[in-house]
Order: structure tokens, then sequence, then C-alpha cells
């Protein structure tokens, strides 16, 4: 990098985008940010959803029918159901890396400031958390998932 560009940066050097590109850029980029949270909010309720799901199965078992065909019907339900909801967190996850890189790609046209800014929690450091919360709820519904056969089996 050159010694007028580290000055420039240090300094908050403003975009140089005319004022109708920015304006595009920032409507893409409160666009990307809302999928962001909107995709996040769709995991935690597929994960809600399914525990929800898992406790109507439980209770269909112990107040509906015993029976062993019903019993097996349920549990291929469940596990039909776990692996479902684990595809959608995941595709969930990489709806909202691919939003991602459209943010950095539009942040790298904004003012200095606004990099400098955006990057105080370093994309590495995202991406742990990001994959370590992925990780978590589909333990959740693996956990839950067990507990659902265990109680069936428990039940019959």
């Amino acid at each position: 990098m050159s010694d007028s560009t580290e000055n420039d940066e240090r300094e908050g050097s403003p975009t140089s985008l005319d004022e109708l590109t920015h304006a595009e850029l920032r409507l893409l980029y409160e666009e990307a940010s809302r999928n962001i949270l909107f995709a996040k909010g769709q995991q935690w309720k597929t994960v809600g959803g399914t525990l929800i799901v898992f406790a109507v199965v439980m209770a269909l078992v112990k107040f509906v029918s015993h029976a062993p065909s019903f019993t097996k019907v349920l549990t291929g339900a469940v596990i039909t159901l776990t692996t479902a909801s684990i595809a959608v967190l995941t595709i969930y996850q990489f709806w909202q890396y691919n939003e991602l890189k459209r943010l950095r790609a539009i942040g790298r046209k904004f003012s200095s400031l606004f990099r400098e800014i955006r990057g105080i929690k370093s994309p590495g450091e995202a991406n742990f958390h990001r994959y370590l919360l992925l990780v978590f709820m589909c333990m959740v519904v693996i956990i839950g998932a067990a507990i659902v056969y265990m109680a069936m089996k428990r039940i019959f």
C-alpha cells in the first residue's frame, strides 16, 4: 500500500462513489443485513418448531396409541424431521454466509472509517461464532430427537 493511501485511511477518507451509486449500495447493504437477521431468526424458529413437534410426538405416543406400528411411524417421522431440520439450518447458514460476502464487497466501496468500524470484529471470529451456534442448534435438535426416541422406547 502506498504512503498516500495509508494517510487517506488514517484520516478517514470518504467514499469516491457518486451519490446515486452510494445510495444503491446503501440499499443493497441494508437488504443484505435484513436478510441475515431474517435467516438467523428462521434458524431459531426451526429449532423451536422442531422441539415443539417432538413434544407433540411424545404426547401422541403417551396419550393416543402405544401400538408398535404407530410408534414405528412416529420414529420414522422423528428421524425425517431431525434430518430435515439440520438441512434447513445448514441452508440458512449458507444463505447468511453469502449475504456476508455481499456486505464485505459493498463495504469495500465505502469510506475508510466505515471499513475500520466494520472490521472491529474479524471475519474469522465472526465465522467461529456463527458456526459454533450452528453446531449448538444441530446438537439441540439431535438431543431432542434422542430424548423423544428414548421416551417412545420407555412408553412402548
